[in-house]
């Protein structure tokens, strides 16, 4: 994004400016190399964030009005970076509009993001997968879910990467359901990066509460998972993505498999976390919730009740691979999609590794359906 600011920058003085033919000249010559360095084939951006694809759009769509307005002819590679680019925008909308939070992204205002849209003048419907850009989005009925399948972005882009790798948001009409806690505004504040880019700040799973890959204290991504696999498969009742990672083996020697299935038209959410390897290792399973989300502890302790502000009921539950339900515990949380935090809850799972493989099957269902 910030490449694609400076070279906004140089086509704004080239247009406006008089004698600043050079620039110009510059700008139009280098812009092909910028958008294949700064969007990837998939329209999203190298720093994988929804709030940098906002940013980058908003460059490209000011670039392009710049040239209009000097009566410059486009370069061709221009209208199809805002094509790709918007497109990629709006697959990262929740249903209220607003941004799903992957790294450092928070939700943005969804006028202005209705209204960037709106000036780039493109036509579709949000891709169900960002292949490059690393992203998995299941819709059925209201429910929608996004899931990050992807590498950590290059080294030089990850300043604020998040290791939330397999973690997912979900909600439900205009309602948020399960989100991740976001990230805080400020670029210079190492202990809130670290907090909010950790895997505990993710709805997923952790290994003896340590990252799925390497935060740097001072911003980026060190060591990071060597694979990544991830499969989709579509029915016309159901739509699943399962992802394999091995971001703990180095250290804890496992491999993590989680698989997300939405079916019953939007009205179930399925999920299944898999880790094969060593015993012994402390497990936890966190799905944060939305600050307006109200849930409490049923069925002693082995359910949660999950109200949505609209009155939606759902069922939350886990079960291991027999069949045998796990306790849950409703915990504080942080929520920091907007420039100020509020406080929100969580729902804990920890269970322990066995030999070979240990499984924690869950299920989002929405009240009432049988």
């Amino acid at each position: 994004a910030e490449l694609l600011q400076g070279l906004r920058g140089m086509m704004f003085g080239g247009v406006a400016f008089p004698d600043a033919e050079k620039a110009l000249k510059l700008g139009l010559e280098v812009m092909p190399i910028a958008l294949r360095h700064a969007i990837l084939a998939d329209g999203s951006n190298a720093q994988r964030s929804p709030s940098q694809q906002m940013v980058a759009l908003k460059c490209l769509v000011d670039i392009r009005q710049a040239l209009r307005a000097g009566k410059i002819p486009l370069p061709p590679e221009l209208p199809i970076a805002i094509e790709k680019s918007a497109a990629a925008l709006r697959f990262y909308r929740h249903g209220d509009g607003a941004l799903c939070l992957f790294n450092g992204a928070q939700e943005e205002n969804p006028v202005m993001l209705e209204a960037l849209l709106t000036q780039a003048d493109t036509r579709g419907r949000a891709p169900k997968t960002l292949v490059q850009g690393g992203y998995e989005r299941l819709s059925l009925g209201r429910m929608l879910v996004f899931m990050d399948v992807g590498s950590p972005p290059a080294p030089g882009l990850d300043n604020a990467a998040h290791a939330g790798l397999s973690s997912f948001e979900c909600s439900v009409g205009r309602e948020r359901l399960f989100v991740n806690c976001g990230a805080h505004p400020g670029q210079d504040n190492d202990a809130w990066y670290a907090a909010m880019a950790a895997t505990a700040a993710h709805s997923t799973l952790t290994v003896d509460d340590k990252n799925n890959c390497e935060v740097l204290s001072a911003g980026g991504i060190g060591n990071r998972p060597l694979s990544i696999e991830c499969l989709r498969e579509d029915t016309k009742q159901q739509q699943q993505v399962i992802l394999t990672h091995d971001g703990y083996l180095a250290e804890n020697r496992l491999t993590h498999q989680r698989t997300l299935t939405l079916m019953s038209e939007g009205e179930v959410l399925r999920g299944e976390d898999k880790i094969k390897g060593a015993d012994g290792k402390s497990i936890i399973l966190r799905f944060h919730m939305h600050p307006l989300v109200q849930s409490s502890l049923i069925q002693n302790g082995k359910a949660v009740l999950i109200k949505m502000p609209g009155g939606n009921g759902y069922r939350f539950r886990c079960e291991n691979a027999h069949g045998e339900a796990y306790a849950l515990s409703i915990e504080e949380s942080l929520y920091y999609g907007k420039t100020m935090p509020r406080p929100s809850r969580q729902i804990v799972i920890k269970g322990v590794t066995a030999n070979g493989e240990s499984k924690w099957l869950w299920n989002l269902t929405r009240e009432g359906k049988k």
